[in-house]
């Protein structure tokens, strides 16, 4: 039997590479809240740049729509801003659902900000 100092060293080394791995302490984890984790509601969410960013390309930058999509006009709406809202959030007649998937709170401010605009 010869002897082999190459295996000696790997067996030795990869004993203290376990050992930190398994006994050098970790940071204890920092609850969500407190990571900066993500917030359901957007502390600085501006409604008329949504508009301008998911809306306007169909119902045009001043609200009078586009008959030719099947965009109506969004000014003089008899509706309440939680209908609004329903139908950014699941759509109605040409529109697809989905198109503003943004928390509740934001979609009803986008809907007040579009029954401002009269």
């Amino acid at each position: 039997m010869t002897r082999r100092p190459f295996y000696l060293l790997m067996v030795g080394g990869l004993l203290l590479f376990l050992l930190f791995i398994f006994f050098i302490p970790r940071p204890a984890p920092v609850p969500k809240d407190q990571a900066g984790g993500e917030n359901p509601t957007t502390p600085s969410f501006d409604p008329a740049a949504q508009f301008s960013q998911s809306c306007a390309s169909c119902h045009g930058a001043d609200l009078a729509g586009n008959p030719a999509v099947g965009a109506p006009k969004l000014t003089g709406l008899t509706l309440t801003p939680e209908e609004i809202a329903n139908i950014a959030a699941n759509g109605k007649g040409s529109m697809p659902p989905g198109m503003f998937t943004g928390p509740e709170e934001d979609r009803l401010a986008l809907a007040k900000w579009i029954l401002e605009h009269k």
